[in-house]
């Protein structure tokens, strides 16, 4: 019995007949297939050469070059750059460690001699002070005299040895210097020894610039009305040094200062007597 169309199997779409089946597939080409491009979707930037995506510049800041993503296309910078900067910490490093040795063992060197040495200052007394020819004018403030003094000074280091070259002297009234000098001899103190100078310094008003204020005479004679004597400081600026054998040597620069020394004139001789029974010390500033 003959069949009908009706009658056979329906095939699928994708099915292939059986012809087809046993075909070969046909060879496939070397080439791989070509992307298909689209348009780029509204709203979103366009790809710059190396994929990324290169957004428009901001305000305030120049464009990149070749629309390059920035700092993701930057290439690391070369070795030299860090061999340069690690030579460059190391020296600040070294140099820092220098200092710090160098200023660690200064330190304790001067600490090990204080502790071996153990340094004092010299004492200084004023032994005797005179004021003679004083004389204060009426119209202007020419403060004439000569003031002289003894000195003393004793040293009280077992083992430093006292030396001074220049010795500069002044004679105050309140905070007015009235005159100076300079001690001309050298000075040298062994351990636990003293020595003893005498000073003279003179004031003559021949110059105009050597005028004092005119309160300084006012004060002169006030405090004689007062309490019948004038007080004047004497003061010293002495650099000396400090010596140890030959290992060890510290200078030092003293202001030694004998303030508040009172003394009563003599009739109307224009001299004047030191007030003080004994020697005053003065006071020692390095």
């Amino acid at each position: 019995m003959a069949s009908t169309p009706e009658d056979q199997p329906k095939k699928d779409p994708g099915q292939s007949s059986e012809e087809n089946q046993d075909n070969p597939p046909a060879a496939s080409s070397d080439k791989p297939p070509q992307p298909t491009k689209y348009p780029p979707a509204m709203g979103y930037p366009y790809l710059n050469i190396h994929g990324q995506p290169a957004y428009p510049p901001q305000p305030g800041y120049p464009p990149n070059a070749n629309n390059a993503a920035y700092p993701y296309d930057l290439q690391p910078p070369p070795a030299e750059c860090y061999r340069t900067s690690n030579s460059c910490t190391g020296f600040f490093r070294g140099c820092l460690a220098a200092l710090f040795v160098f200023v660690f063992l200064s330190f304790l060197s001067n600490l090990v001699s204080w502790f071996l040495v153990h340094p004092e200052i010299p004492v200084f007394y004023v032994d005797k002070f005179s004021v003679s020819s004083f004389n204060v004018s009426d119209d202007v403030a020419h403060v004439t005299g000569i003031w002289e003094a003894d000195i003393t000074v004793q040293n009280p280091n077992h083992k430093l040895k006292i030396y001074s070259n220049r010795i500069d002297n002044y004679v105050f009234y309140e905070d007015e210097v009235l005159t100076s000098s300079s001690l001309g001899r050298r000075m040298f103190l062994d351990t636990k020894a003293q020595d003893s100078f005498h000073v003279t310094l003179s004031r003559n008003n021949t110059l105009d610039e050597n005028m004092l204020p005119k309160s300084i005479e006012n004060a002169i004679e006030q405090e004689y009305k007062d309490n019948g004597w004038v007080s004047f400081s004497f003061r010293m600026l002495a650099w000396t040094t400090l010596e140890y054998g030959s290992w060890w040597r510290s200078l030092k620069t003293m202001e030694v200062l004998c303030d508040n020394l009172k003394v009563g004139f003599v009739g109307a001789t224009g001299n004047v007597k030191f007030l003080a029974d004994q020697p005053r010390r003065c006071a020692v500033y390095v």
